[in-house]
């Protein structure tokens, strides 16, 4: 067992989240109950790495479903090292560039952050931009 444990307003605080968005997220299901009871209460830090995901994935535009379907097939999943077997699921953002144009991004493969993931669809919406113009010119 770790020493390491946190109060939810240890995780608050690290967070930036509230105790009530932290509560929210437990009744949903995005996250697993505090150990103990009442005052006794505590989480430890895998609760801290769930809610840093949360963040990061609610970040880049994923939903509060799709998180708790991804993290709850993360859970029932095999070794990331396996291939994925046949038949299998994972939840993706579509994100629209340009007309005809659409950036499919895994977050869970990605590991990027909001800020850089918005980063890139400026860019690529500038270069289709700048293709469709280059385009109406010849």
């Amino acid at each position: 067992m770790t020493d390491v444990v946190f109060k939810i307003e240890d995780l608050a605080r690290i967070t930036g989240l509230t105790r009530r968005t932290i509560r929210y997220y437990i009744q949903e299901g995005l996250l697993q109950g505090p150990e103990g009871e009442k005052r006794g209460a505590h989480y430890l830090p895998a609760h801290l790495e769930a809610l840093l995901r949360i963040r990061r994935l609610s970040a880049a535009g994923m939903s509060l479903t799709a998180i708790k379907a991804l993290m709850k097939s993360d859970a029932e999943k095999a070794p990331a090292a396996l291939p994925p077997k046949p038949g299998s699921t994972r939840t993706c953002v579509h994100i629209a560039v340009a007309p005809g144009v659409e950036l499919t991004v895994d977050p869970a493969a990605a590991d990027i952050s909001g800020e850089s993931l918005r980063s890139l669809v400026r860019r690529l919406a500038l270069a289709a931009s700048s293709q469709e113009q280059n385009n109406t010119l010849h």
